[in-house]
């Protein structure tokens, strides 16, 4: 070990890593207490390399848990806001509000923020709505895709069961997600207990300021005729209506060509 002395009282020396060789320290004794400063610095790289490495590792763990909780529909999971095709000024509208939902979620997500997709089919509320819910859970929060009739009859099911989660835990988890989509919110409900189900939902996250995305095949006043005025009165005091009112996108394209068959012998 070579050594070598400064004028301040610190000693340089040269130590052996087993597995890098030599690398510099400095030395320093104190009432017979000899203090070292340094470490090896391939030594050094390689740990911190490891632990973001780790790191890496658990936010991308984390995310697969958050996107696997989600239930986005799998044929959703590809959308995003870039490759939504927007060509007509109502859809560019469209697609500015969804971003800047899903670019400010920390103030939607403090104030409650409601965004409502309505309009004609086949126009891509569905693909912003899951956008939205793939930005904010790319972001650290946690989001839940779901239609009216799912989240009915998860409700349903935790009433029934005796096993698994009770209609109350349902609600609950239900309420504390950071972003409900609900999909399809303009679907024809039931019965009165359907609404009262739906309401205590909607009430709940209205209660706890949980921002919520509808997507409905309807305009306003049809919406409020399906889910009632105590469900609407709550979407509109928190929501922004965002129109969908172009022509469906479906309806425009070619017919596919029909299948070919072959003939058996």
């Amino acid at each position: 070990m070579d050594a070598f002395d400064h004028p301040d009282g610190l000693r340089a020396e040269t130590r052996k890593c087993e597995k890098h060789g030599p690398y510099p320290v400095r030395t320093k004794t104190v009432r017979g207490h000899k203090f070292i400063s340094g470490s090896c610095p391939a030594c050094v790289t390689e740990r911190d390399r490891e632990v973001k490495r780790a790191e890496l590792a658990d936010a991308r763990s984390s995310l697969e848990t958050r996107l696997a909780r989600s239930a986005i529909p799998r044929k959703l999971r590809s959308c995003s806001f870039d490759t939504y095709i927007a060509t007509l000024p109502e859809q560019q509208h469209a697609l500015r509000s969804c971003r800047a939902f899903a670019g400010d979620f920390e103030r939607e997500r403090a104030n409650g923020g409601v965004l409502i997709l309505g309009g004609n089919t086949g126009t891509g509320k569905s693909h912003l709505a899951a956008s939205i819910a793939l930005s904010v859970i790319a972001q650290g929060a946690t989001a839940m895709f779901a239609t009216v009739q799912e989240i009915i009859l998860m409700l349903r099911a935790g009433w029934q069961r005796r096993n698994g989660p009770s209609e109350l835990e349902v609600l609950r988890m239900l309420t504390r997600v950071d972003l409900l989509i609900i999909d399809e919110a303009g679907v024809q409900i039931g019965s009165d207990a359907e609404r009262n189900q739906l309401h205590a939902v909607i009430d709940g996250r209205y209660r706890e300021e949980r921002p919520m995305v509808l997507t409905a095949n309807l305009s306003a006043p049809e919406l409020l005729d399906v889910m009632g005025e105590r469900i609407y009165s709550r979407l509109r005091e928190q929501g922004q209506w965002v129109p969908f009112d172009w022509e469906d996108w479906r309806a425009r394209r070619p017919p596919p060509p029909a299948p070919a068959f072959q003939l058996s012998p």
